[in-house]
This record gives structure tokens, sequence and C-alpha cells, in this order.
């Protein structure tokens, strides 16, 4: 009786380490996968991005895009709704029926 206990306990003690050490191998070896993929999108992207980047080193044409993004801010704070107050309500709204 007690060594059935025993052996059950030991197993299951067992399966539980087996258990969380898979995880922690699974957990590792996605999160390796996953850094893969990023480095890989990295090195693709790494030529366009210091494509778009030289053009932006002239002053001239960064000083051209921070105006026009300027301009674009402003065109889009002109066009918000203004909140205008209303001056008087109905006061007596049964004379409407």
């Amino acid at each position: 009786m007690i060594g059935s206990f025993f052996q059950r306990a030991s197993l299951r003690i067992s399966q539980v380490l087996l258990f969380a050490f898979q995880t922690l191998n699974r957990l590792l070896l996605e999160g390796l996968d996953g850094w893969r993929i990023l480095t890989t999108v990295g090195a693709m992207l790494g030529p366009a991005m210091r494509a778009l980047a030289r053009p932006l080193a002239d002053p001239t044409i960064a000083s051209i895009l921070v105006a026009a993004v300027f301009a674009c801010l402003a065109l889009l704070r002109w066009m918000r709704p203004q909140y205008q107050p209303v001056e008087e309500e109905a006061r007596h709204v049964g004379l409407l029926f």
C-alpha cells in the first residue's frame, strides 16, 4: 500500500519534471527560431533602409520633408471641427408640439 503510494508519487514527480524540461526546451527553441526570423527580415530590410536614409542625409531634402510634415499638421489642425457653444437653449419645449 505505502510502496504503491510512493511509486505513484515518484512517477508523478518525474512526469512533472519531464514536462517542465520539455516546456523550457520548447520555449528556448521557439525563441531561437523567432530570433532567426527577425534577423532574416532585418537583413532583407537593411539595404532598403540604407537606400531611404541616404537622401535624408542631404540637409535640403530633410528640411523640405520637415516643412511638408509641418504643413500637413497645420492643415489637419485647421480642418479640425471647432467647438461652438450653444448661445441659448429652448426653454419651452412644449411649444414645439
